[in-house]
């Protein structure tokens, strides 16, 4: 290639992100549902800080809730000290792994356009799916697909 020249694209090159264009693998209805374990079921203690029974228990409420096997809330059950930890002395290095962990299990609305999970209310079952470009590959989403 000529230097100074530029790249350019394949005649025939795939699009490395269309899965995150994709329809969504899941449409999940937001019901309300509880699911899974309690917080003290799961980690074998009982005097979890309200804040961390809130943060657990908005999870176990969560519609992507529904898609959760035991390694998710194995997960979240690893996350609560942490969790804790952040509440009695926030510092942005514990609210990055918390971040971190989250977003793999479908935290924010990107999050879940990543792994195609799409969430509808009761009243609007069948609410148009929108998805963004340029998202990252979603292959490291656990236990969302």
């Amino acid at each position: 290639m000529a230097r100074g020249t530029l790249n350019p694209k394949k005649p025939n090159s795939v699009n490395r992100n269309a899965s995150a264009l994709a329809a969504p693998a899941h449409v999940l209805v937001d019901d309300g549902a509880t699911r899974g374990p309690s917080l003290e079921d799961a980690t074998g203690r009982d005097d979890w800080d309200a804040d961390v029974r809130r943060w657990y228990d908005g999870w176990r409420r969560a519609p992507q809730a529904q898609v959760f096997t035991s390694t998710d809330w194995a997960r979240l059950a690893l996350l609560a000290p942490l969790v804790e930890r952040y509440f009695e002395d926030p510092k942005p290095t514990t609210m990055a792994e918390i971040r971190q962990n989250e977003e793999r299990l479908g935290a924010t609305h990107t999050d879940r356009l990543r792994a195609r999970i799409a969430v509808a209310n009761d009243s609007t079952p069948d609410a148009p799916v929108l998805s963004i470009a340029g998202t990252e590959d979603d292959s490291d989403v656990l236990g969302l697909l």
